[in-house]
């Protein structure tokens, strides 16, 4: 977990080099020597990196808050910016950024929340068991799964503001 947590920071922090945004990590310190499956450490990096390069892309943010902890047996990653927002509701499911967002997660057994109001920012939380059952990948059970995922619109953002667990 270690490993990860620094592989996931050292690559927000230069992606966002070559943008206006201002990184910011925080993750556990103390965090334990765990081990994390493959499946869970590639597809929770790569939903984390969607949502960096769409805070990149459309957010206007001045600055983006990477956070990632343990819960108890859960790996918890937030990314969070303080740009324009926009209204879940009306996100253009053509484009597959905040749906293969989700997939990644929801087949791992976990949970993604994007919450998002226009002028308040945008906050991904993605929860992850962190051992993969292997039978939550199935390809025909995907649709099932997309419930877990969570749009809301009406919650603001403050990125200054502790996270709520």
């Amino acid at each position: 977990m270690r490993d990860f947590e620094t592989y996931v920071c050292n690559y927000a922090e230069t992606f966002l080099q070559s943008t206006s945004i201002r990184c910011r990590s925080e993750v556990d310190a103390d965090i334990p020597a765990v081990a994390c499956d493959l499946a869970i450490r590639r597809n929770l990096f790569l939903a984390i990196k969607e949502a960096i390069n769409n805070a990149a892309k459309y957010s206007g943010a001045t600055d983006l808050f990477l956070r990632i902890h343990l819960e108890g047996n859960e790996l918890v990653a937030i990314v969070e910016d303080n740009g324009k927002g926009f209204d879940p509701a009306k996100a253009n499911h053509q484009r597959n950024g905040l749906t293969n967002m989700s997939q990644r997660i929801v087949e791992l057994g976990g949970k993604c929340e994007i919450v998002s109001r226009p002028g308040r920012g945008c906050r991904i939380e993605f929860r992850t068991p962190l051992v993969h059952s292997r039978n939550s990948s199935r390809w025909w059970s995907r649709s099932s799964k997309l419930k877990e995922t969570q749009l809301v619109a009406a919650k603001p953002v403050n990125p200054g503001a502790p996270v709520e667990s």
